[in-house]
């Protein structure tokens, strides 16, 4: 017998595409009745509680369509949503996020091995027309298309069935997700699962398209929050956050930019450290040849393969304005 999935969805001003979200999900290649759609509105602005109560009524799946009184953020809203679920397994889908119709008969047999917490399809760039889409997504995709195990130590949320017995088993102060993480959530529900034991799987042939940030304003900002929220979790699990997908060597941008800066500053008072910024450019654009000639090959995208090497330097810059942000924070004891 097959069991009820409940699909957790949380969204905050999403019109644009939470249709296609809830459509993908109704009509997944699985049992109606098997099937709990669970939308959290999170006090949204348009028209994203409208169309969702629109589409979910003509569906023939079972649903909750709940709301928060005001904005609470992504992982309140998510805690919602898994009090109200009375599914065996919880799918977490951004509303943003299109499942292929196979999806769940894709993630679901994994499951049958006891020790996996959860499971996590691939990611798809859902809007390729836009540049700054292109940009995120394919750089993502390039991440996950290097994975050599399908066994991992990070799985994100957009696209990922959980097993709720293990939601339940690293529950902190009650709750699911730390509601101190608005960004960093994912990371920090995997770090939980794995240290209480649970096996996390990336799968490669069953995926979703999501769609991305379009443009600088939003690609810079959300390299700048994913920055900062991975500060706070390296103060909280006191250790460097290191995994599979966010590897030592993406790591290691980060300083070197941030030694690239500083020498172009001394640069404006001793010649010698043109050399070493030019050096060190040099660097930081080499590590980013692999990517882009993924990017030429696989995408065919001319545009995004000869700027990538460039362009992605804008995320290592976010980064250290992050870092900056967040020691000023910390002189003003606004982090703790």
């Amino acid at each position: 017998m097959k069991p009820l999935v409940s699909f957790v969805v949380p969204a905050y001003n999403m019109e644009e595409t939470i249709d296609k979200c809830l459509v993908s999900i109704i009509n997944q290649n699985y049992p109606k009745n098997k099937i709990e759609i669970i939308v959290i509105n999170d006090a949204s602005t348009d028209k994203t509680y409208e169309i969702a109560k629109n589409i979910l009524k003509k569906s023939k799946v079972k649903y909750k369509l709940l709301s928060n009184k005001k904005n609470m953020k992504i992982p309140f809203t998510s805690n919602v949503g898994i009090n109200a679920a009375s599914g065996k397994f919880i799918a977490y889908i951004d509303s943003d996020a299109i499942l292929e119709k196979n999806w769940l008969i894709g993630v679901l047999p994994q499951m049958e091995q006891k020790t996996v917490g959860a499971v996590a399809g691939f990611i798809r760039t859902a809007n390729p027309e836009n540049f700054w889409a292109r940009l995120a997504g394919y750089e993502l995709e390039w991440r996950y298309a290097q994975l050599r195990s399908e066994t991992i130590d990070h799985v994100s949320t957009t696209n990922t069935l959980y097993r709720k017995k293990a939601l339940e088993d690293v529950k902190e102060n009650g709750k699911y997700f730390d509601e101190n993480f608005h960004y960093g959530l994912d990371t920090d529900m995997s770090n939980r699962l794995r240290e209480r034991g649970w096996k996390l799987i990336q799968l490669k042939n069953t995926c979703c398209f999501h769609y991305w940030k379009t443009s600088f304003r939003s690609y810079f900002k959300q390299c700048f929050n994913t920055g900062y929220a991975r500060l706070r979790l390296m103060k909280k699990y006191k250790k460097i956050m290191i995994d599979k997908v966010t590897t030592l060597k993406l790591s290691l941008q980060v300083p070197l930019m941030g030694l690239l800066l500083l020498n172009l500053f001394l640069s404006l008072f001793f010649n010698f450290f043109f050399l070493t910024s030019f050096l060190i450019s040099i660097g930081l654009l080499s590590m980013q040849i692999s990517r882009a000639v993924w990017v030429f090959r696989t995408k065919k995208d001319k545009t995004i393969a000869f700027l990538f090497p460039f362009l992605i330097q804008i995320r290592n810059f976010a980064v250290i304005f992050a870092i900056l942000r967040y020691l000023f924070n910390k002189l003003r004891g606004m982090e703790k």
